[in-house]
């Protein structure tokens, strides 16, 4: 039996990003950071957009002025200032946080598997095959215990779920400043299907297939079409894969359970994340430094995830659409990138436009398909309780 003030379940994203901040923070707290797995090679991605003069981190990333757009019949290349695109490699991430971690006297790093997390009366207790941790407080980025988190009764199982080839090919082709954020040119399927391409030189770049949908692919079906997608559309012959990675992102509004003061969950279980693009790079970081600043002022009970109630009103058509095999859901995504520039709309994503800007850019996509939208979800509602707010109940 071993005690700590902090047990941090998870080294993930989230927990590895909460492990290093306290480290670097100079607490004075006991630290446990536990995972089945302590990754150090490259296994993911993360990419997120700031502002130029904001996008400088302590670990390696690359960054991109230039997006581009592409469907069958329409493109769009734009600088995004203010902001920058930015990329971190997962191995950068991995590398510098067990450095920092490596120096931290306070911290332990246990590699075993949690069986179970539950609560007592004044802390929280971590359960491996062969001992048990006690905390005074747990923050719990997986989803191992049960009622950590919650899904809402209109639970989808919508998936952002994609696969990616690191490639390298003899000839200068790719724009090294210029990434592509979303190109339509490949089949859809009745879902969301598009390519994502992050250049790292002129000769180098990683291709990513990412899918909208409940049902996942095969990997060989994820490797045909990235094949099929470098060959036909970027019309490059010779390549080598250097490395590949996949993943798994749920698009769903996740509704942390907080009945138990000493269990925080974090990372995606804890709600960083924005359903609707399954970006959740900076929403941890965010979180990351809200939960350092509760530690700091001793009010970590203060912790609480900032919900904008009119985001996740959008949020919440846009998922029911994506659902919707009759429709076309590209169509949505390029009516949104034909009607506005590419910064107006990474400023809609971060949640940073006012209503009148937002107004503008709804009046830039189908307007029938999104009433439709509105009228299914809400008016069956409505119907049985005269008294029902659509945006209120959207964040319940």
């Amino acid at each position: 039996m071993k005690f700590y003030d902090f047990v941090i379940a998870g080294a993930g994203c989230s927990g590895l990003s909460l492990a290093t901040s306290l480290a670097k923070a100079n607490l004075k707290q006991s630290i446990l950071l536990i995972d089945k797995n302590i990754h150090t090679n490259q296994d993911k991605t993360w990419c997120f957009w700031d502002t130029a003069n904001s996008s400088v981190l302590p670990f390696t990333t690359t960054v991109w002025q230039n997006l581009t757009f592409y469907s069958y019949n329409y493109e769009k290349k734009e600088k995004i200032l203010p902001f920058n695109y930015v990329g971190v490699k997962s191995e950068d991430f991995y590398k510098y946080s067990y450095e920092v971690l490596k120096n931290a006297k306070n911290i332990d790093i246990v590699e075993e598997n949690i069986e179970c997390i539950y609560g007592l009366e004044s802390g929280a207790c971590l359960e491996t095959e062969t001992q048990k941790f006690y905390c005074r407080y747990l923050f719990n980025s997986t989803s191992i215990s049960s009622g950590h988190f919650k899904r809402p009764s209109s639970y989808s199982s919508l998936k952002q779920h994609f696969q990616g080839w690191f490639i390298k090919i003899e000839k200068p082709v790719f724009e090294k400043n210029t990434a592509t954020f979303m190109d339509f040119r490949t089949e859809q399927h009745q879902d969301v299907r598009f390519f994502y391409v992050l250049p790292y030189s002129d000769r180098e770049a990683l291709i990513e297939y990412t899918i909208f949908s409940k049902q996942l692919l095969a990997d060989e079906a994820y490797d045909e079409q990235i094949e099929k997608y470098i060959q036909e559309t970027l019309q490059i012959e010779k390549f080598t894969i250097i490395e590949k990675e996949k993943g798994v992102i749920p698009m769903e509004f996740i509704h942390p359970d907080t009945t138990h003061n000493h269990i925080i969950p974090i990372g995606i279980v804890g709600g960083a994340l924005k359903p609707s693009t399954g970006f959740a790079f900076s929403l941890i970081q965010k979180q990351v430094d809200q939960i350092i600043k509760s530690i700091q002022s001793d009010n970590l009970h203060l912790f609480k995830k900032r919900i904008q109630i009119r985001f996740s009103f959008y949020d919440t058509i846009l998922l029911h659409l994506l659902q919707k095999k009759e429709i076309n859901k590209s169509a949505i995504f390029i009516s949104l990138f034909k009607g506005n520039n590419i910064a107006t709309i990474l400023t809609f994503l971060s949640e940073k436009t006012g209503i009148f800007g937002e107004m503008k850019i709804f009046s830039t996509l189908p307007v029938k398909v999104f009433i439709s939208a509105l009228i299914e979800i809400y008016w069956p509602k409505i119907i049985k309780d005269k008294s029902y707010s659509p945006i209120y109940q959207t964040i319940r």
